[in-house]
């Protein structure tokens, strides 16, 4: 069986998680709206991800949070990169795909190098992070 998984997070629990969020119907109908905006996108998908990686209420930084994990399992002797969350550019295109995908499933038809997607020598690849990542105080 494949599992789809953050890291070491599994798709029942990351779905328990997000089911638990007061503003989780907010979030989805922003992913339901055929004329919600990039910046709509963008910040309830980091929002999402600060739910997944435990941040605090008062959080809004994904990556302030992904720099706080950091530093908290830097004090342990074991380093493991992987279980950090995404930097917050990563999570921007990860939602514009999310976003073009759910809106292909209600029928609405979206370019989708509008929406996280480009195409290189005529195959459609994902935009990863085009901006480089910073530290999280700057």
């Amino acid at each position: 069986m494949i599992q789809r998984q953050l890291y070491s997070k599994k798709e029942k629990k990351c779905v328990q998680i997000l089911d638990k969020q007061k503003d989780i119907n907010s979030i989805i109908s922003i992913f339901n709206n055929p004329n919600s905006s990039h910046e709509e996108i963008a910040t309830n998908g980091v929002k999402c991800f600060l739910y997944l990686y435990g941040a605090s209420e008062n959080e809004m930084s994904l990556n302030q949070q992904r720099y706080k994990l950091f530093t908290k399992c830097a004090t342990k002797n074991k380093i493991n990169l992987a279980s950090l969350p995404p930097t917050e550019e990563a999570v921007r295109q990860h939602s514009y795909r999310v976003y073009l995908q759910v809106q292909l499933w209600l029928g609405h038809i979206k370019n989708p190098e509008d929406w996280g997607w480009t195409f290189q020598n005529n195959i459609l690849l994902p935009v990863t992070t085009p901006k480089p990542q910073t530290h999280p105080t700057q």
